[in-house]
């Protein structure tokens, strides 16, 4: 493809993989281009030697030779399509599985510019379709035009001058597809996003009337697709018939240039019809070029988000050693956190360290990175400052797949995936243990709940499944988060949706785990969860630790502060000069993250 750009390790593996298959392409390409070279010869043949000797022979030889000709020509074309189908799977094989991890990180949020599964496939379709062969056939051009002026240089002048136009127009058609395309693909996903939040919060849109509003939306972006689609289409299609005139054109404008010279004896009526017919075979590839020009504008667009995703992700990461299973600690050092893709930080100066049976509230008053700062220490955010550790290990030393069956995460806003309750839970893990899994949901008191389900555990949940409740979602992605007694569990706002009864069942759930060891990361707004904790961190606006220490102490603090502001408020602040002195910003954002305990 041409105009490839890499800046990521994978994109430039492939372009070697690309380095490496040109010269079998190269070969195949050229021996094609010869084929125009030898119906020249076959017509000069026919018409200069075979039918004016009136030798039977000669015809027989030189048709017979032909078919071989044309026999091998089949095969090398079969055998260069061979090789782009291989050389597609090869780049599959170099950026589908990165692309899947790093897709599935989410570290940086979806916008118009971030790859879709459809772009590898419109670099496949590109190297595997017709496309690929298209434009490498345009090479065959130089030799056409040098066969051309071997014959006569008016003859190579009229067919450069087809092959100028030709190329022009094909450049002015890529050029507006590669605008269509950009248009088209936010609308595009627009529309998409209005039809799915249709088919998942129907119900609600009913409810608060904005089903119209959305249809609205949903038909307007379905209009702008259709129209830009049908204009892309157009543009194309004028290309298509401008190229196939310009090829008659220049085969007409061939015949009359032949005829010319033939009526001053400068070329025979063999040169006249050969090189018609070199300059219709040689415009071929350029007509194929602009009836695939979309695939290819949609091939490079396609690589180059492809590439900016592996390129922001930077160079894929040593693979990583195995760490046996963490069991004593976790730390928190310094940690700074912001969202995936700006520079504005949500979280900052976070430091606590916590021992096997710990239980940590994160308190603090909504809006001040209670989910951010959970998000980041089970692995789902990149860590902008800091270390987190588990065991002195920090999360970067351990295996991604490996790390999370030591971690049990559930955030704040449940995202169950299409499938039964049972793989939900067990986290889809392939051949997973049922024991296990009904383990997971009776520690957390989940159990009674799924199985009054239709179909029990076996149920399937989702999109086009049965539709739970906001509390039955939570049960269930708790019991993912206990699946198979993880070290590690964090937990967001985990009783939000519950009653008082699933609060003590939950209560209960935390203290079997850290009866066995494991250190549970609570954050939320219920003040019952200071009661579960041995350790509290009180978070103010801004991201900050306002106070850490073990649940007495942290208490106990906050009460004498109370106190001392008591006494402040009975005697006011005097300054030098007389008059009230200025109040302290950080001290009223710390009463306010002190009035959520």
């Amino acid at each position: 493809m041409p105009y490839l750009s890499a800046r990521s390790e994978e994109a430039h593996m492939v372009l070697n993989d690309i380095r490496t298959a040109a010269p079998g392409l190269t070969v195949t390409t050229l021996i094609l281009a010869l084929f125009p070279v030898a119906v020249v010869l076959y017509i000069l043949l026919l018409f200069d030697v075979a039918l004016p000797g009136r030798s039977f022979a000669t015809l027989a030889g030189i048709t017979l030779l032909m078919l071989v000709l044309i026999g091998a020509r089949a095969f090398f074309i079969g055998l260069r399509h061979n090789m782009l189908v291989l050389l597609g799977d090869m780049v599959a094989a170099r950026l589908s599985p990165r692309m899947a991890q790093t897709g599935l990180r989410a570290f940086a949020p979806v916008g118009d510019d971030d790859p879709a599964p459809g772009d590898m496939d419109a670099i496949q379709l590109f190297l595997k379709s017709g496309a690929g062969a298209a434009w490498l056939d345009a090479v065959g051009l130089t030799i056409a035009l040098l066969v051309m002026l071997m014959l006569h240089p008016l003859l190579a002048l009229a067919l450069a001058l087809g092959v100028s136009l030709s190329a022009l127009l094909l450049f002015r058609t890529m050029k507006g597809s590669e605008r269509a395309a950009r248009d088209l693909r936010p609308v595009d996903r627009r529309r998409d996003a209005a039809f799915e939040i249709g088919q998942m919060h129907g119900a609600s849109l009913r409810a608060l009337g904005m089903s119209g509003t959305l249809a609205t939306l949903w038909r307007f972006a379905s209009d702008r697709v259709l129209a830009i689609g049908n204009a892309r289409q157009s543009a194309q299609t004028r290309g298509q018939i401008a190229a196939l005139s310009l090829q008659l054109v220049t085969m007409v404008l061939l015949l009359a240039t032949g005829g010319w010279l033939h009526m001053h004896d400068r070329a025979s009526e063999a040169v006249l019809l050969a090189a018609a017919l070199l300059g219709w075979l040689a415009m071929a590839p350029l007509v194929r070029a602009a009836e695939y020009a979309d695939q290819l504008i949609d091939a490079r667009l396609g690589w180059e988000r492809i590439d900016a995703l592996l390129s922001a992700a930077g160079p894929s990461a040593a693979e990583a050693i195995p760490l046996p299973p963490p069991t004593r600690t976790i730390s928190c050092e310094n940690v700074a956190l912001g969202e995936p893709g700006t520079n504005r930080a949500l979280v900052r100066y976070v430091s606590f360290a916590l021992s096997a049976g710990d239980v940590l509230a994160v308190i603090g008053r909504a809006g001040c990175g209670k989910s951010v700062l959970l998000r980041g220490l089970a692995g789902g955010w990149p860590l902008a400052e800091g270390k987190v550790r588990l065991d002195g290990a920090a999360l970067d030393q351990w295996d991604a797949d490996l790390l999370g069956q030591h971690i049990g995460y559930m955030p704040q806003t449940i995202d169950l995936i299409d499938g039964s309750v049972a793989d939900n839970i067990a986290r889809f893990a392939q051949a997973a243990d049922p024991k296990q899994v009904v383990a997971a949901a009776q520690n957390c008191g989940a159990h009674d709940m799924i199985v009054r389900l239709p179909d029990g555990y076996n149920t399937r949940i989702g999109p086009q499944g049965h539709k739970l409740s906001l509390s039955q979602m939570q049960q269930v992605a708790l019991a993912r988060a206990f699946y198979r007694d993880p070290f590690l569990l964090i937990l967001d706002a985990p009783t939000s949706h519950q009653d008082a009864t699933r609060e003590q069942l939950f209560r209960q759930a935390v203290d079997h785990a850290r009866a066995r060891g494991a250190i549970i990361i609570i954050a939320g707004a219920q003040n019952f969860l200071v009661g579960l904790a041995s350790h509290v961190l009180l978070m103010r606006d801004g991201g900050t630790v306002a106070e850490f220490g073990t649940r007495d102490e942290v208490q106990e603090r906050l009460e004498e502060r109370r106190k001392a502001r008591t006494l402040a408020d009975r005697r006011p602040d005097i300054g030098d000069n007389g008059t009230a002195g200025p109040q302290d910003d950080n001290n009223d954002n710390d009463v306010a993250a002190e009035q959520t305990i």
